[in-house]
């Protein structure tokens, strides 16, 4: 089964969707949980009814620009745009509002679910270039102003603010004027903490940091010796840190201490296994797109390699990877593709149909919900076949 939808420009298509069609619900953090898995257990309501559109008065204005057409240090291309995170407002909703950051007028906003009209804004001081995270109702943003920012979800009103870095310098980056330590990895709230990265420049430091989500109380700030950008998630006992361009990094979720040791020889660290964007499941990690358009999976214990394959976005649902790339939405059994046997061989899909423009998707129950340009679609995955 298949719908069309008109997308609200200028969103996270799928954050907005999920505000409306789901809002008895909860859209916590980007992608629904810690794990960023895209999975729901409601079901949408078919067909699906367009409730309102809000256009904010500027468009996104991302940190990087479009990398070059060819990568000339090892002379191949063309090169893949790792660096993504900030190409829409990417929302969090409640059962009453959505929330977004954005880089181009320096705020965090509230929306009311059912009506879409603007509850309050709150100014900072820098682009708020990554999801909020919603928690106990409280809100968590954090900008390129150097702070991570606690708010009363329903008013908006600060409750308290925290700055990583040992004081308030900036400089021009990026277009603007941000701090030496922006917070560019978005907050990540779990049992009580909240988790997030501030630095963008090794030598004058990056740190990880763990806060009391009620308090702000600093948990634990570790240092680190690369830039963190993107996406981070967590397994009951793992961090995993986006590093941009590169592999992701992990550590023990307690402490944050490096549970993972890099060498040259390391599968995560090579050039083409970075990316902004990951998910985690029982027991494994797949990161991408990385500058070769692939998504790189890995085992948690022994970081070694197990499948990759070219795509915009993936789920993983019990025993199916559902992965959408190069205009078409693939089933495929986790078995086949996710397993240790040396003799594995290229997986045949369950089923394999055309996605358009989609790049984007989440799972509600058994329909899978793709977005692209101008088109969002609904999928049934118990009556889906081959086309």
């Amino acid at each position: 089964m298949r719908r069309f939808f008109p997308s609200a420009a200028r969103f996270s298509l799928l954050g907005l969707l999920w505000a409306s069609a789901l809002c008895a619900g909860e859209w916590a953090t980007f992608r629904g949980d810690a794990q960023r898995s895209g999975i729901a257990s409601e079901t949408l309501t078919l067909p699906l009814v367009h409730a309102w559109t809000y256009r904010p008065r500027q468009a996104p204005v991302p940190a990087w620009p479009d990398p070059m057409t060819i990568n000339y240090a090892v002379m191949h291309g063309p090169l893949q745009q790792t660096l993504t995170f900030d190409r829409a407002f990417h929302v969090v909703a409640d059962a009453e509002a959505v929330y977004f950051g954005s880089s181009a007028d320096d705020s965090i906003c509230s929306l009311e679910a059912l009506t879409g009209r603007l509850r309050w804004r709150f100014v900072t001081e820098g682009p708020v270039r990554l999801p909020p995270a919603l928690d106990r109702g409280r809100l968590f943003a954090g900008s390129d102003d150097g702070h991570l920012y606690a708010l009363e979800a329903r008013s908006g009103q600060l409750l308290w603010k925290y700055r990583p870095g040992p004081d308030d310098r900036r400089l021009p980056g990026n277009g603007r004027t941000i701090s030496l330590w922006p917070v560019r990895s978005g907050p990540l709230v779990d049992a009580g903490q909240v988790l997030f990265t501030a630095g963008l420049f090794p030598d004058r430091g990056v740190f990880l940091c763990a806060l009391d989500a009620e308090s702000g109380r600093e948990i634990f700030k570790r240092p680190l010796d690369f830039t963190a950008q993107g996406l981070m998630l967590a397994s009951a006992d793992r961090l995993f840190v986006p590093t941009g361009r590169t592999a992701y990094w992990s550590c023990e979720r307690s402490d944050g201490k490096p549970s993972l040791r890099y060498g040259n020889s390391d599968p995560w660290k090579s050039n083409l296994v970075g990316g902004c964007f990951a998910i985690a499941n029982d027991g494994v990690l797949a990161t991408g797109p990385s500058e070769d358009g692939q998504f790189h999976w890995f085992n948690f214990s022994d970081r070694s390699p197990v499948f990759r394959a070219h795509g915009d976005c993936v789920i993983v649902r019990e025993g199916v990877v559902y992965l959408l790339g190069k205009g078409r939405l693939s089933a495929i059994d986790r078995t086949a593709c996710l397993s240790d046997r040396k003799d594995r061989k290229e997986p045949t899909p369950r089923w394999s149909v055309d996605a358009g423009t989609s790049k984007v998707m989440i799972l509600a129950g058994d329909q899978l919900v793709a977005a692209g340009t101008n088109e969002l679609a609904v999928y049934d995955t118990t009556r889906v076949q081959n086309r």
